[in-house]
């Protein structure tokens, strides 16, 4: 894949991961206001908003035309276990044991994740032709 093909992706997944990171984010601050529990407002929140960024990464970002919707999802999901235990991990040391703000804790978190969500999505949803 050349530079500007690799470059219009990764516009393509930082858009995609952004409304379904936006959806996280809006959950986690919103239950976190009400159950100050931070590790069950961000589960919740990573649930929804990788449910969202499911379809959006699949038929935009990598506009992958396969039938195998089930089969993808699984592994998407199995990826995205994966990717929550680390960015449960990445809070629970951020803010519990160095003691950062949850904003910043959040922004670090999701900084690292996005890199590592970004090589893991896209061998899933690989065209066949590429």
């Amino acid at each position: 894949m050349n530079f500007k093909k690799q470059g219009k992706l990764v516009l393509r997944f930082l858009f995609g991961g952004g409304v379904g990171g936006g959806v996280h984010m809006l959950i986690f601050f919103g239950l976190d206001t009400f159950i100050p529990w931070y590790i069950f407002s961000n589960t919740i929140g990573f649930l929804i908003g990788s449910s969202i960024n499911f379809f959006i990464q699949k038929h935009y970002t990598f506009r992958n035309k396969e039938n195998e919707t089930k089969k993808q999802f699984f592994k998407y999901i199995f990826v995205k276990s994966i990717v929550w235990a680390i960015d449960s991990l990445l809070l629970f040391v951020c803010i519990s044991l160095l003691l950062l703000e949850k904003v910043l804790s959040r922004i670090i978190a999701t900084a690292i994740i996005t890199i590592i969500s970004f090589y893991l999505t896209k061998v899933i949803f690989k065209n066949p032709e590429e």
